[in-house]
């Protein structure tokens, strides 16, 4: 059981008593000190005194998880996404950031990075690589890509249209995107003969 909750350098018991475990060490003085923020635990049987992480093992991106994101920012060749949460939903321990080149947008050719995704764009992505940040994700496969996007002239969600448009039904505008199979609103011919303007 947890004694108490310590922060990193906090002495936790004397050498003579315990020996250091997880998440601890020993000073030159013979002082075990927590190695971390975390909450202490003495093990009176074994002698060990070990500080374990107080929310459990962090939940970060890892290579070859499919990730959901926000586009933050468009560059020349490249879109910069906040990665939040991976496929089912279950947000990540903090803020980490992806990069999606024009080459990992599409299997088929795309001209400019705007014709795949916008700013503010909702992205189905798969992780490339996750040893330094930011992280690589591609989506190329047609599982992959955006699942959710505004009108760039009025802000309304957009519908598909097909596997490389999406439709505004509030103005009828038609924007390109690199659109996902499981983009998250499918198109109702019947609703959007009714609302579509112009």
């Amino acid at each position: 059981m947890a004694e108490k909750l310590a922060l990193p350098s906090d002495i936790l018991a004397v050498i003579e008593e315990f020996m250091p475990g997880e998440g601890t060490y020993s000073d030159e003085k013979g002082f075990i000190r927590s190695a971390r923020l975390g909450y202490v635990y003495k093990d009176k049987i074994f002698k060990v005194v070990s500080v374990k992480h107080p929310l459990g093992k962090p939940f970060i991106p890892k290579q070859g998880m499919i990730v959901l994101g926000v586009v933050t920012s468009v560059k020349e060749d490249l879109v910069f996404v906040d990665i939040i949460a991976d496929k089912d939903g279950k947000m990540f321990s903090g803020k980490f950031t992806g990069i999606i080149h024009l080459s990992q947008a599409s299997k088929v050719f795309i001209k400019t990075i705007e014709d795949a995704f916008k700013l503010s764009d909702i992205v189905l992505a798969k992780v490339l690589t996750d040893r330094i940040p930011p992280y690589q994700l591609t989506t190329k496969p047609p599982e992959l890509g955006v699942i959710a996007a505004m009108c760039s002239k009025c802000g309304e969600i957009m519908i598909r249209k097909d596997e490389n448009t999406l439709l505004c039904p509030r103005c009828g505008n038609v924007e390109k995107r690199k659109v996902a199979a499981s983009y998250l609103i499918r198109p109702n011919p019947k609703n959007n003969k009714k609302r579509v303007r112009g």
